[in-house]
């Protein structure tokens, strides 16, 4: 169910069932209803035989977004990996190439470890984001890209996932 704008109320109108059931029971069960599935269509990343998990809620411009890609034998990495949005929808211009919406995970299952990844706006486009590493080479940690052997080389059951959310443009 869809977000619904409500109607504009004036001095000595009186809040009828039907209204406050369109106006706010409906956007409040939006919230705290069941979240829609999406499958992201990924740059740099053939998603092959590798299993998705994503889902969204939206609530006028506000969206909230989970994303995730456990790999399969058929998956691999190109460069740094970019997903689409629900909808088609972009990211408000206030949100620039370096903004960080989220800290996501990556997970090396086969080393049992997991790796944070700042997921930050591509540098092309407000509709998708990208999944990025920490490079702690440095006296202090910086932001790299991901690759096919970076921050771990990517085989079956490694994952990729974040939340967050964002206002929409």
């Amino acid at each position: 169910m869809p977000w619904s704008v409500g109607s504009n109320v004036t001095a000595g109108s009186v809040l009828t069932a039907s209204r406050y059931n369109q106006d706010v029971l409906e956007n409040l069960n939006v919230i705290g209803g069941a979240w829609t599935a999406y499958t992201p269509t990924w740059t740099n990343l053939p998603v092959g035989n590798g299993t998705q998990a994503s889902a969204y809620i939206a609530a006028g411009k506000l969206y909230v977004v989970r994303v995730g890609i456990i790999f399969g034998s058929t998956t691999s990495l190109s460069g740094v990996p970019e997903f689409t949005l629900p909808g088609g929808v972009s990211v408000n211009s206030a949100y620039h190439q370096t903004y960080v919406f989220s800290i996501g995970r990556l997970r090396d299952d086969s080393g049992g470890l997991d790796y944070t990844s700042p997921i930050l706006r591509s540098n092309t486009t407000a509709a998708r984001p990208r999944f990025l590493s920490q490079d702690v080479s440095a006296t202090y940690a910086t932001i790299g890209g991901v690759s096919a052997t970076v921050p771990f080389t990517w085989a079956v059951n490694d994952r990729m996932e974040a939340q967050f959310m964002f206002e929409a443009a």
